[in-house]
């Protein structure tokens, strides 16, 4: 075995204290692989936070682990330390002269990774099972480089890429909560031969509220604000972060845990009309149909242009095959038979059973039928604003006017136009809010699809919306717009599209 001599150093901002130096043998054979030892210095407790003084401490009595991989050849190994040791030590690929090398800390457990590999996701979206200081460290991430050399002294310096608040849940008593934003990541991607670790945005499963509750956060690029949600199938709750969210540091309300001012879901229709025939009106649902696995409730998201952008069996869900509704021989929790079989279905010969099994509110909801997204997207761009493509507070969708919609409310590009350009109306979330929103504008986010096997496509640009027609065997058809497309479409009814309702006016 090849070994090269180092003198190491090894500090984890907010997660290890300073570690000694210690001397290795020198190089003296040129095997494939390496010999590497940190050494930490306190073998106390199990990488636990302490929330007092913001520092953690290495657990005796389990195996911890730091991965390292190099800018020329990805994933190189990882460095162990048993349990009642100190060192952090391994065998890795021998790396090329001057290579840099990169220290990746991963939390609790083992992760199995094949050599060569450039980098790993992992996924921290359901932290139902953890909640005290103790488990939340499963979460933790932290990285850091050093420049490789065959001999002398080297060190590194590992950075702490999770945040840690200590949230008061009491609002959501035997609810389950969830937790987004603008800052918010549900999945990390951590790269071996980059110094980078890529986020995710989604949901966060926090499980059932009820009280207070440490929670791992990955943030970005700190913005001049974040906005933290919580939500829960009956409730839905904002924190507004003034500075954003750091990486390495605990947030709390003194020695208190950060409260939470709720407020009930909407479950009525927006205010303004929508005609979607000559003789017809409906409103539309404040948000895209959701439903929770775990508490078997169906709900409306909390902005209109939220979106999961997942599949979880375990968690939220908004992306649904057609037809399905929890009734007639559905599966909601499965990613490979979720839709109701054909010979369950009981939407007769015209359109799907939405309607009869959705109940938010005293409303009838029900999807649009062929004819009618026809009239709401044609037919009334002949007098006056029918939509527009749009970005809203970051998200790529379409945006519906309603018909008492005065364009002297806000400049709008290419309004009416099936191949405009997103980008051409960047809408902030400040403008959506109290300009459009106020006004009657619905948005549809581009939420991305999943394919009958349950597989996730986050198609960004493109929407894919199920509307009531029931086509023939196992086709049905949805509303579909691209960069360069707006039209209906023949699809598989066990793909997984969004689904917005409405509800006829005078109902």
């Amino acid at each position: 075995m090849k070994k090269i001599a180092l003198l190491s150093m090894l500090t984890l901002a907010l997660l290890l204290t300073q570690c000694k130096k210690k001397e290795v043998d020198a190089v003296t054979n040129s095997a494939e692989k390496v010999f590497i030892t940190f050494n930490a210095t306190n073998v106390g407790e199990k990488t636990v936070f302490h929330p007092e003084d913001g520092t953690f401490t290495w657990n005796a009595g389990s195996t911890e682990y730091i991965h390292v991989g190099g800018n020329v050849t990805g994933y190189l190994g990882k460095l162990s330390k048993e349990a009642g040791s100190s060192d952090f030590s391994g065998d890795i690929d021998d790396p090329s002269s001057n290579e840099r090398l990169y220290f990746i800390y991963l939390g609790n457990g083992d992760i199995d990774i094949a050599a060569g590999t450039t980098s790993i996701t992992v996924d921290f979206s359901n932290q139902s099972a953890t909640g005290t200081e103790n488990d939340v460290t499963n979460y933790h991430i932290a990285v850091g480089s050093a420049p490789y050399s065959a001999s002398g002294e080297y060190s590194a310096n590992m950075v702490m890429k999770m945040a840690i608040a200590y949230f008061d849940l009491s609002n959501f008593s035997g609810e389950i909560v969830y937790m987004h934003g603008d800052d918010i990541y549900s999945k990390a991607t951590i790269s071996f031969n980059k110094n980078k670790v890529a986020g995710a945005k989604g949901y966060v499963n926090l499980g059932v509220g009820g009280s207070t509750k440490y929670v791992a956060m990955l943030p970005q690029q700190t913005p001049s604000r974040t906005f933290v949600e919580f939500g829960s199938d009956l409730k839905t709750g904002q924190l507004d972060f003034l500075r954003g969210i750091d990486a390495g540091k605990y947030y709390c309300n003194a020695s208190d845990a950060l409260s939470i001012e709720t407020t009930d879901r909407p479950t009525a229709p927006l205010s303004h009309a929508f005609s979607v025939s000559s003789s017809q009106k409906v409103k539309f649902s404040p948000g895209n149909l959701r439903y929770n696995v775990g508490s078997g409730k169906w709900s409306f998201s909390t902005h209109q242009y939220d979106c999961l952008w997942a599949w979880a069996d375990d968690g939220m869900q908004d992306l649904f095959c057609w037809g399905q509704n929890g009734n007639n021989e559905t599966t909601m929790n499965s990613s490979s038979s979720y839709y109701t079989p054909d010979q369950n279905l009981t939407c007769g010969s015209g359109g799907s059973d939405w309607g009869s099994v959705v109940s938010l509110g005293d409303q009838s909801w029900r999807t649009m039928t062929f004819n009618e997204w026809n009239y709401l997207i044609t037919e009334r761009a002949k007098t006056n604003y029918s939509f527009v493509k749009a970005v809203v507070n970051g998200y790529y969708g379409l945006v519906l006017f309603p018909d008492d919609w005065k364009s002297s409310l806000y400049e709008i590009t290419d309004q009416n136009n099936v191949s405009s350009n997103y980008e051409a109306n960047a809408i902030t979330r400040s403008d959506w809010e109290t300009i459009f929103e106020a006004n009657g504008a619905v948005f549809l986010p581009a939420a991305g699809r999943r394919n009958s096997s349950g597989v996730f496509y986050g198609d960004i640009t493109n929407g894919f919306y199920w509307i009531n027609s029931y086509k023939s065997n196992s086709i049905a058809r949805c509303y579909y717009w691209s960069n360069t497309e707006l039209s209906t479409k023949n699809m598989n009814r066990n793909e997984g599209y969004s689904v917005r309702l409405v509800c006829n006016v005078g109902e």
